[in-house]
């Protein structure tokens, strides 16, 4: 940390820079952004570097979204009691 001593603003701006990766990269999946558009926007080499590296993020969202469906989805037929 010899730098972020002597320079402190400089490590202030290299965690800025990166809370605003992750952030946008994390806004982009939550929204439904397909990866590619997140590679593009991320200026990575690949889609897998950007799905591996942020969309561990939006979990939960993830499994929000897969309850949701569960509950939409039809059901099979049911016998009735009686």
């Amino acid at each position: 940390m010899k730098i972020a001593g002597r320079f402190p603003s400089a490590s202030r701006a290299c965690a800025s820079l990166k809370v605003f990766r992750h952030s946008l990269a994390t806004w982009l999946f939550a929204n439904g952004a397909d990866p590619n558009t997140a590679e593009d926007l991320m200026r990575h080499a690949t889609a897998k570097v950007t799905v591996d590296t942020y969309a561990k993020w939006v979990a939960e969202r993830k499994r929000t979204a897969n309850a949701k469906v569960v509950e939409f989805a039809p059901r099979g037929k049911q016998e009735k009691a009686g």
